[in-house]
């Protein structure tokens, strides 16, 4: 009788999830165990693959469009823990007294027990891997695979809890390289393999919050420089159409040049103007998607007086030069 209750509340969650995923996306195949949507709404369009991995371990991958700047509220308190990697795209978590702020390249624990007021995505293109861990099942499942080597999600949690909302590790490479090599998906979603990477990113992921949060319970240095790589980055993207100099934007952060040239280095991997060259183009295949201003027009909208250099810089970077990604979109 037990085991029949045990499992009848299994199918209920299911049925569940299955219901909150078709508020905004359609299930469109599933097979081998792995579930794939497409997302049409008004919001946005595009693709959501769902891969459960064990009981309470799940990771998803995001791809879609974004017309508009589009909120999203109306959370429930969960006893569910996200770790996301941002490869492409902006979202900004709203809480009573601050936001945080994850773009291009960028990783963050999140405990659904803190609910944001809403979840702001920014109208462009949205790429993005979610690793989700529920509860007890979760630690089961984990235990089962790499035993007591890496950190249960209750210590995970008390981790994130220091922190009261969103819990930022973008520093650690180790987790941003497996992140990516989940990412280049080289078996299509083969379930093993995902499997396998998931306790990888669990047990790296563990240990890093452990040291981050050991550094921040000494130092309140770890907060001063998220805020201003915050500040940095969003004022590169305000001000993308002008030649910035790196002094600007180190003023505009409140810190010195070699200070921030550090910053980019720990919290995406990359320099200042790599970094800003990026999100110039990334503006720019949104403008170009659109279809609404010409080449020459979308090369001065992101900072590049000259379109022969601009066009040489988007086949770098994309493979096609501007006029052939416009004609493709």
């Amino acid at each position: 009788m037990l085991v029949e209750k045990e499992r009848e509340a299994r199918c209920l969650a299911v049925l569940e999830k299955e219901q909150n995923f078709h508020r905004f996306a359609t299930l469109r195949e599933s097979a081998e165990g792995v579930y794939r949507y497409a997302a049409s709404s008004e919001f946005a369009k595009g693709t959501i693959v769902r891969c459960p991995l064990g009981k309470g371990v799940e990771m998803c991958f995001f791809e879609y469009d974004l017309e508009k700047n589009t909120p999203m509220g109306g959370f429930d308190s969960e006893d569910v823990l996200e770790i996301f990697y941002c490869i492409e795209g902006t979202v900004r978590l709203d809480y009573a007294d601050s936001s945080y702020l994850l773009t291009d390249n960028m990783i963050g624990v999140y405990d659904f027990d803190t609910c944001p007021c809403s979840i702001v995505f920014e109208s462009r293109r949205f790429v993005g891997i979610s690793l989700l861990l529920e509860g007890v099942a979760a630690d089961e499942t984990v235990g089962h695979y790499i035993g007591k080597a890496g950190m249960s999600l209750a210590e995970i949690k008390r981790h994130a809890s220091q922190k009261k909302e969103m819990l930022t590790c973008f520093a650690n490479h180790e987790i941003r390289k497996v992140f990516l090599s989940i990412a280049e998906n080289p078996l299509d979603y083969d379930i093993d393999f995902l499997r396998l990477k998931a306790m990888e990113l669990l047990l790296i992921s563990g240990r890093s919050l452990s040291c981050l949060m050991t550094e921040q319970a000494t130092t309140g240095r770890r907060n001063f420089d998220l805020r201003a790589f915050e500040v940095a980055t969003r004022y590169m993207a305000d001000n993308m159409s002008d030649a910035i100099a790196i002094g600007q934007i180190a003023r505009a952060a409140g810190v010195s040049t070699t200070k921030l040239q550090r910053l980019f280095s720990d919290f995406c991997g990359q320099s200042v103007y790599r970094q800003l060259r990026l999100m110039r183009l990334d503006k720019a295949r949104q403008l170009l998607r659109q279809g609404r201003l010409s080449v020459t027009d979308v090369a001065a909208a992101v900072g590049w007086q000259n379109p022969s250099k601009f066009s040489v810089a988007f086949k770098q970077e994309y493979g096609s030069t501007p006029r052939q990604f416009q004609m493709m979109s």
